[in-house]
């Protein structure tokens, strides 16, 4: 197993010490990707009713409260931190920072047992070039950690809602219809899917058949967005649709220019909206093939826009988007231990995931190191590149 480092040799990597030479792999990468070359320690706690505020009636489902943090009466204040992108989005809010830009390696809990994840984030950047930063900067750590065949889901969080939107689905439902789509995911065929979503959510024969055909849409993106344009084009409910077909072809030209459009693909199945509420955009997520016969797949990398995050945290909204690795997850896809892998449910990402508890995981007291320096080389399009 190889990686690139800074001096663009490539090191050979001994299997006694792949755990941290594959953080440092990483983070190699985001330091030559980030301008300031910065990064930052958060603590890694947070006050309960910050969580409750930003996850809403989805809280018990990503956090989970733990006895240790209590005050002299018993009443929990703070919870373990359960991702690094609310520390950033406190961190940026509290200093009233209108451009930051940072990575970090860092702890986080679930289920009270401790992983460690490494993420890259970018504040203060509205363009479509943010967005493709971060793919770019995901696609080249996959490409030097030489994990195996890959590829990067994308899609946008208002196209899934304007796909259930025009499809008849009640706001008050979506979460639960996404719920049962995600079901194809595990080899549920799509007419089961329908017969649920009649028989349990309630829908009618008509709103199922249109959901049906979005599933059923395949082939590139520029394929897929023509053919939703000449179906829903010309109703005025589809106009925000519209908008966001409009943005995500601008993207993958974008993409296109960086050549990165060979392992990023458009995902309709809805999966990718398990994200927590806090993403308004782009929304994205890498994935791999395992195991002896190459058919399971495994999330390792997630992340996406959120606009609105920041702003919980300060006087002003600030734009942000990011991407998290799950460290754990590659450390064991380097050594090739499938009896872990098989534990972890495939379809979860990186940034709302809740890995079965491990006893691996558990025991394991290391802490990769963290290189603080960077030399802020960054990503530059093709000369004469336009969109």
């Amino acid at each position: 197993m190889e990686f690139a480092t800074s001096n663009r040799k490539q090191v050979k990597v001994a299997s006694l010490d792949d755990y941290k030479k594959a953080t440092y792999a990483i983070i190699d990468v985001f330091r030559r990707h980030v301008d300031t070359g910065m990064t930052f320690e958060t603590p890694v706690i947070e006050l309960k009713e910050t969580f409750k505020k930003i996850y809403g009636e989805d809280y018990s489902k990503f956090i989970q409260d733990s006895d240790d943090l209590v005050n002299e009466d018993g009443k929990e204040l703070c919870v373990q931190q359960y991702d690094l992108v609310v520390p950033f989005a406190r961190y940026v809010g509290r200093n009233c920072l209108k451009s930051f830009k940072a990575y970090q390696l860092g702890i986080v809990y679930r289920d009270n047992e401790k992983y460690y994840q490494c993420s890259v984030d970018f504040a203060g950047d509205e363009a479509i070039s943010a967005e493709v930063h971060v793919v770019y900067i995901l696609k080249k750590v996959l490409d030097g950690l030489d994990m195996g065949d890959y590829k990067i889901k994308l899609n946008h969080k208002k196209l899934l809602d304007g796909m259930l939107v025009i499809s008849g689905v009640p706001r008050h439902k979506f979460r639960t219809v996404c719920s049962c789509i995600d079901k194809l995911q595990d080899n549920h065929s799509l007419d089961q899917i329908k017969k649920e979503l009649m028989e349990d959510e309630g829908l009618d024969v008509e709103t199922v058949k249109k959901i049906g055909w979005f599933l059923s849409l395949r082939g590139p993106p520029s394929v897929v967005f023509s053919r939703i344009r000449k179906r829903y084009g010309r109703f005025k409910s589809a106009a925000s649709l519209m908008q966001v077909l409009k943005l995500l072809e601008k993207t993958f030209r974008v993409l296109d220019l960086f050549r990165l459009t060979n392992k990023v693909f458009l995902d309709l199945s809805l999966s990718l909206s398990r994200r927590p509420d806090y993403y308004t955009g782009m929304i994205y997520e890498a994935v791999l093939k395992w195991g002896t016969t190459q058919e399971e797949v495994v999330s390792i990398a997630s992340g996406g826009r959120y606009d609105n995050l920041i702003g919980m945290f300060g006087s002003k909204p600030v734009t942000a988007v990011g991407v998290t690795f799950e460290i754990e997850y590659v450390y064991r896809i380097l050594e090739k231990d499938f009896d872990y892998l098989g534990k972890v449910d495939a379809k979860s990402s990186s940034r709302d995931l809740k890995p079965e508890n491990n006893t691996a995981v558990k025991n394991n007291k290391s802490k990769p190191p963290v290189d603080k320096k960077g030399d802020g080389r960054k990503l530059s399009p093709p000369e004469n590149a336009s969109v």
